[in-house]
């Protein structure tokens, strides 16, 4: 008996295990996912400066750091200054210019390869900021046809260690920067299917006690560049999920105009809404609520709605609870 019992014990431990690590693998997976979603498009110079920042303050999230930037080489100078922040940085943290080979950065762009230093009072940084307010940093250079032309760092107030996962996310990040094209792509594709699978991405990053529903037809289409589209939905949901005090719930509605030409994507929330003042405001770029950050969230969602997609985003109605 107590052999089976070991068995038994033995097997489930080992079930477990393999559920853990499928689970584990499922996040890396979503996490790539959401990185290619965001980085692997063609878009145009100012959107994609904008774009960003935004990426940044969101890979600060993902990655639970305090920092995260973008430095590029000045090939006139051999020196990297301040390309980008995931925040808007101070004037003397923007006028440093780091040589190559000399701290952290420059070594990253002397070598061509990433860097992790979890104790920063072991290394000599050249960053005022780096120096003094953090305790890790990790680096990857960022390459243009195998040329180092910047690198991505990311840096943490409290000592932390990076793993290999988060290095490699980086890299997959730092790719992507160095790849920028003109005019997105549109293709046709069914509208319903791809809020569903955004949403289904979405909603597993987020308090369970928020809840989703999707409501419309499914055999309606429209022209899409899915990477830019995810990113309206995303800064959409986001927002929605950010107005919702504890618990509540965010609806999608998808329907079409009488003559099919057009299809309509409502999303509504049990938020504390917006003033009616603020329905064209909030669409400003700068304009946020929270105490971090650009506040071009909503900004570039109406760019990308109505300049790479034709369409359009408002304020249809809100009521303040």
């Amino acid at each position: 008996v107590s052999e089976r019992v070991r068995y038994e014990r033995d097997l489930e431990t080992a079930r477990s295990a393999a559920v853990a690590a499928h689970h584990e693998a499922e996040v890396a997976l979503r996490e790539l996912r959401a990185i290619g979603r965001i980085t692997d498009v063609a878009i145009g110079r100012s959107t994609y400066d904008e774009m960003l920042r935004e990426l940044l303050a969101r890979l600060s999230e993902e990655l639970a750091v305090d920092e995260a930037s973008v430095l590029l080489l000045d090939e006139s100078t051999r020196e990297l200054v301040m390309s980008a922040t995931h925040e808007p940085p101070d004037m003397a943290e923007l006028s440093v210019r780091v040589p190559v080979g000399a701290g952290i950065a420059g070594r990253v762009a002397e070598s061509g390869e990433p860097l992790v230093v979890e104790d920063l009072s072991t290394a000599k940084a050249v960053s005022p900021r780096l120096a003094a307010q953090m305790s890790s940093t990790a680096a990857v250079p960022v390459r243009n046809e195998n040329r180092v032309v910047g690198l991505r760092l990311g840096s943490n107030a409290k000592p932390r260690s990076f793993s290999p996962e988060h290095i490699r996310l980086l890299e997959i990040v730092a790719d992507r920067f160095s790849k920028i094209g003109s005019q997105p792509v549109l293709e046709e594709h069914g509208v319903y299917d791809v809020v569903k699978d955004f949403i289904d991405y979405f909603k597993v990053r987020v308090s369970n006690k928020i809840k989703f529903e999707i409501d419309g037809n499914p055999q309606l289409k429209a022209g899409l560049n899915i990477p830019l589209f995810d990113w309206v939905l995303e800064n959409l949901l986001k927002n929605a999920v950010n107005a919702i005090d504890h618990a509540g719930n965010i609806k999608v509605e998808i329907s079409a105009s009488k003559t099919r030409h057009q299809v309509f994507i409502d999303v509504s929330d049990t938020g504390k809404g917006i003033p009616r003042s603020k329905f064209e405001t909030v669409f400003q770029p700068g304009y946020t609520t929270r105490k971090r950050g650009w506040g071009l969230g909503l900004s570039l969602t109406r760019r990308m709605v109505e300049n790479y997609h034709k369409g359009q985003i408002f304020v249809k109605d809100s009521e303040l609870g």
